[in-house]
């Protein structure tokens, strides 16, 4: 009797985190999801800028997080060739152009490994 009590209440509580998950993926708004994109981004260019600092002004040689950093900006540029196809989160597509340019200036600029 126990053991099913506590079965019965354990899947409740999953349901409902779950549930509450869902809710707020639902209720974001387009605003929301772009302020997002815009952070991510500027996130990314940064860790960017950083690398390619630390690589090319303090001579470390920090091959692995320049790899991950490359990486990173490669996925983010592809993804962005996918959205201008089919772009479900409505950003706009003038900020995608953009973004693209910067992240392959970034990826041109990256030294080889």
């Amino acid at each position: 009797m126990n053991e099913t009590l506590l079965t019965l209440s354990l899947c409740i509580c999953m349901f409902t985190s779950c549930f509450a998950g869902y809710n707020t993926f639902v209720q974001d708004t387009p605003n929301q999801i772009s302020e997002n994109v815009v952070e991510y981004d500027n996130e990314l260019l940064s860790q960017a800028k950083s690398v390619l600092y630390d690589y090319h002004h303090q001579n470390k040689c920090i091959s692995k997080s320049l790899l991950h950093t490359r990486q990173k900006l490669t996925n983010r540029y592809q993804q962005y060739k996918i959205m201008k196809k089919d772009n479900e989160f409505q950003i706009p597509r003038k900020y995608m152009e953009l973004r693209m340019d910067e992240f392959f200036n970034y990826l041109q600029s990256m030294p080889p490994i």
